[in-house]
């Protein structure tokens, strides 16, 4: 009996494997992708970081928007000149009285929001008390990483209403801050920001 064996082997038969071509499709894509991917990450990166200072910036001017606000509407407001009386001072200030007639004044001075105890001398003129203590940053750079471009306090009215023949009118304080980050990394975040408080101390 003659059996037949039919050969099951195939010659020259392609293996299972990916061509040059087809490596170097999939290499491409793969670099792609890989670009997207690092940019979308990149830029929510930033959005965040930003976001970030944005907060933290808020909460700093709204806490000394809130500590100037109160101070002005309860305390009576000593000078009502457009220029600040504080030797040394010759950017905006105000200048405020409490009842127990201590003085002290908030001033932008060197890119920083201060509040000063102030004295005044026999001659009228007005300096810093030098004592521990009589000078304090609010928003500075080297505090909290905020620098302050512009501050301006707008008295109304412009003349002292609590002097005879003053006009009868309770003093109001426009106080106008542009601010900007300068802490580290890419980001670039200017605010322009104002309140205006009415004074609830009136003599006459």
């Amino acid at each position: 009996m003659m059996f037949k064996y039919k050969n099951l082997l195939t010659v020259g038969k392609r293996g299972a494997g990916f061509s040059l071509v087809e490596m170097l499709v999939a290499i491409a894509v793969f670099m792609i992708l890989t670009v997207i991917l690092s940019g979308i990450y990149v830029a929510f990166n930033r959005n965040q970081n930003r976001a970030n200072v944005s907060q933290k910036m808020v909460n700093n001017l709204q806490y000394v928007f809130e500590i100037v606000s109160r101070q002005i509407r309860d305390n009576s407001i000593v000078d009502f000149s457009s220029t600040c009386p504080i030797a040394g001072y010759t950017d905006s200030c105000i200048l405020l009285q409490r009842e127990d007639g201590s003085l002290f004044a908030f001033a932008h001075n060197d890119q920083a929001l201060e509040y000063l105890l102030i004295n005044k001398d026999a001659g009228g003129a007005y300096a810093i008390i030098n004592e521990p203590g009589s000078s304090i940053k609010f928003l500075s750079p080297d505090v909290n990483n905020i620098k302050v471009d512009l501050a301006r306090f707008y008295i109304q009215p412009s003349i002292n209403p609590y002097l005879q023949g003053g006009s009868n009118q309770q003093p109001k304080v426009t106080v106008a801050l542009q601010v900007v980050y300068s802490g580290t990394g890419n980001v670039s975040s200017v605010y322009n920001i104002q309140t205006t408080v009415s004074s609830r101390i009136y003599k006459r």
